[in-house]
């Protein structure tokens, strides 16, 4: 039986990439060669680095978050190095009036090289990394983009499920509940040369595992299935869903760390992660009887390592040239989706034109991409609205503009997702309100007591 039940509503579109591995590539010549790429290959996701002394270019962050682009701003900063909070204060409020969505300060603070001797060794160690990813979190959120805890190292010099823990326990208890409820989680989605399904389950479905030692038949967190292990974590601290966004998928290790000489991932696994992202059940090409686990719903995107790179150490990781060609990872999905779409079109009769009407649905709940996880709780509040109109419900504007009234819920912060717009001049009824206005709104149209 198939793992993904038929639904009436759209996955969100998770499919992102890590954009050139240097801040040399932000000019309006090279907004008019990747823009293009990534619509054609319909990605929504991009990954990008700031100088700490410069803002990239207005121009470049506005014309992609124009596009519908969730921008991730990464100020991958020396762990080291004292932070001028107030030359980044000015970099994040010029990113967010620009329309960058996400935004994230350093990675691997549980390894010992992105530290100095003194700092490692310092008991605080961990207590100084949230300390600096709280006040992060509250300039982003004060500037409208939601902040990224930094990515650990899978195992690591630090165990990372204890860091993540602690550093996670002293957020719930340090934090604003403004940062705890709109930081998102990253996790590196490295395959380690493994399976896609290996250690997936997390620790519930393999408790044997402990720091550093590996039992025998057993699984651990070293595979692209680490999120699956940092998610149950969070909702034990939280009590919620945090949401997740994956770096670096297609790589077997840290491809930003000279030491281990990470390869890229083969192209049936990359292959695999694309589709599964996409929401299709995918079986694995090595053992056909055997369905891959879908990717968790609070994944909230999966940013591929790497669009494009100059750098003659890192040709086969990218999946484009510098000059925009298609590099075989490229070219493999593309060849993948149209053979996907010929057999459909082959399988499938032509459809009888029916005369054209304004609207094919009466009522539809578009929920904004970035509450997908809480889906089932909003739908929990929403349920006096759902019982007495039956609306269809999801993700996609697309088929939101099919219908008369739509009920959109925007995140509680910032301003509304830039594809709200798309909506508002279609003809149809629009309402749009914040989850915590859905009490009201339903009491205000006596919904509640239908």
């Amino acid at each position: 039986m198939d793992h993904q039940a038929k639904k009436n509503y759209h996955l969100p579109n998770r499919l992102g990439f890590h954009y050139f591995p240097n801040c040399l590539h932000y000019t309006e010549k090279d907004i008019q060669r990747w823009l293009p790429t990534l619509k054609e290959i319909n990605a929504q996701w991009l990954v990008i680095q700031s100088p700490a002394n410069r803002a990239v270019p207005e121009d470049f962050i506005r014309n992609l978050s124009a596009s519908g682009i969730n921008l991730v701003v990464d100020f991958n900063f020396p762990l080291a190095d004292e932070i001028d909070w107030h030359d980044l204060e000015l970099l994040i409020s010029s990113y967010g009036k620009w329309g960058a969505k996400y935004a994230m300060l350093n990675q691997h603070p549980n390894q010992q090289r992105s530290w100095s001797n003194s700092q490692w060794s310092n008991p605080d160690l961990i207590n100084s990394v949230v300390k600096q990813f709280i006040r992060f979190g509250e300039i982003c959120l004060e500037n409208g983009i939601r902040p990224v805890f930094p990515m650990l190292t899978p195992g690591g010099d630090y165990w990372d499920l204890a860091f993540l823990k602690i550093a996670l326990s002293q957020i719930k208890d340090d934090a604003p509940l403004a940062v705890q409820n709109n930081f998102v989680l990253s996790t590196a989605a490295w395959d380690w040369g493994k399976p896609l399904d290996w250690g997936v389950g997390g620790q519930e479905s393999w408790p044997k595992v402990k720091p550093y030692k590996l039992p025998e038949e057993s699984q651990n967190q070293l595979g692209f299935r680490t999120y699956e292990w940092y998610a149950p974590i969070a909702r034990t601290v939280f009590g919620k869903t945090i949401p997740i966004l994956l770096l670096q998928a297609g790589t077997a290790g840290d491809p930003q760390n000279p030491e281990t000489n990470a390869l890229p991932s083969d192209l049936e696994k990359l292959l695999a992660i694309f589709r599964l992202l996409k929401g299709e059940n995918v079986y694995d090409a090595l053992d056909e009887s055997h369905l891959f686990r879908p990717i968790t719903s609070d994944v909230i995107g999966c940013c591929f390592y790497l669009l494009s790179s100059k750098s003659p150490n890192l040709p086969a990781c990218q999946w484009y040239s510098a000059d925009g060609q298609r590099l075989p990872p490229a070219q493999a999905v593309f060849i993948t989706e149209q053979n996907n779409q010929d057999k459909k079109a082959k399988a499938e009769p032509e459809e009888v034109s029916q005369p054209k009407v304004n609207f094919r649905h009466n009522r539809y709940i578009l929920i904004a991409q970035e509450l997908q996880p809480e889906t089932p709780k909003l739908l929990e509040l929403l349920h006096p609205y759902i019982e007495k109109f039956r609306p269809m419900i999801g993700f996609s504007v697309g088929e939101a503009k099919k219908s008369a009234m739509i009920l959109a819920i925007a995140p509680a912060f910032g301003t509304e997702p830039p594809e709200f717009e798309l909506i508002k001049n279609n003809g149809s009824l629009v309402k749009i309100i914040q989850p915590g206005e859905i009490p009201a709104y339903l009491k205000e149209q006596d919904y509640a007591n239908q």
